[in-house]
Formats: C-alpha cells, sequence, structure tokens
C-alpha cells in the first residue's frame, strides 16, 4: 500500500510537469515570454514558516502514529519530524535577526555617508 501511494504521487508530479513544459513550449511557440515565477519550480519560503509547519506537522504524526499502533517508537517518527522543524524555525529565526541588524548597519552608513555629503556641500558653499 505505501509503495502504490508514493507511485500515485510521483506520477501525479511527473504529469503536472509535463504540462508545464508543455504549456511553456506553445507560450514560446506563440512569441509570449514566460514570466519568472513560471520559470522557478520552487517558491522561496520563508525558513520559519516552514518550521513552525513541519513541527505541527511532527507533532500531529506523533500523536497519531501512536494512538494508531499504541507503540512511543512508531510515534517517535513523529517526533524526529518536530524536531527537525524546531530545527528550522529556529535557523529562520537566527537569519531574520542577522538580516535585520545587516539592513540596520546599511542604514547607518548610508545615514552617515548623507550626513557628510552634507557637510561637504556645506563647507563648499561657506568658501
Amino acid at each position: 500500500m505505501p509503495v502504490f501511494i508514493i507511485f500515485v504521487v510521483f506520477f501525479f508530479r511527473y504529469k503536472n510537469r509535463k504540462a508545464r513544459y508543455r504549456l511553456a513550449e506553445q507560450a514560446l511557440a506563440a512569441g509570449q515570454p514566460l514570466p519568472e515565477e513560471f520559470i522557478r519550480e520552487h517558491k522561496s519560503t520563508d525558513q520559519r514558516t516552514q518550521g513552525i509547519k513541519n513541527t505541527f506537522t511532527g507533532i500531529g504524526l506523533f500523536i497519531f502514529l501512536w494512538a494508531i499502533t499504541g507503540e512511543f517508537g512508531i510515534g517517535a517518527i513523529g517526533l524526529l519530524v518536530m524536531f527537525m522543524g524546531l530545527g528550522q524555525w529556529l535557523i529562520g529565526y537566527k537569519q531574520h535577526a542577522n538580516e535585520e541588524i545587516k539592513n540596520r548597519e546599511t542604514a547607518i552608513r548610508s545615514n552617515d555617508i548623507i550626513i557628510s555629503e552634507r557637510n561637504d556641500e556645506e563647507k563648499n558653499e561657506e568658501k
């Protein structure tokens, strides 16, 4: 049964990808440009959002597998997914904090440049 489910998932992924390529061929043959979003297959998602989704998916999987089988060991598969999600969330949180620090530093530097340019202009006007 699990092999059949995996087969169905991959079959439909293949079918959708093939339909996208056919649509792209037709658009290019008609002289229509393709948007950038069409070319990219993977949407860029926030690491924090993905981590939160995986955390709660793991919790749900843990509860489901433990309730169905009655064995903690099988339910621990959900805990593995949950901890991977926590790791993704933590990485995303740190990256976001680092980006904010860099943006502040850039703003401070650009503000210093503007102030120094104004000072230079004022000196030139005094002469």
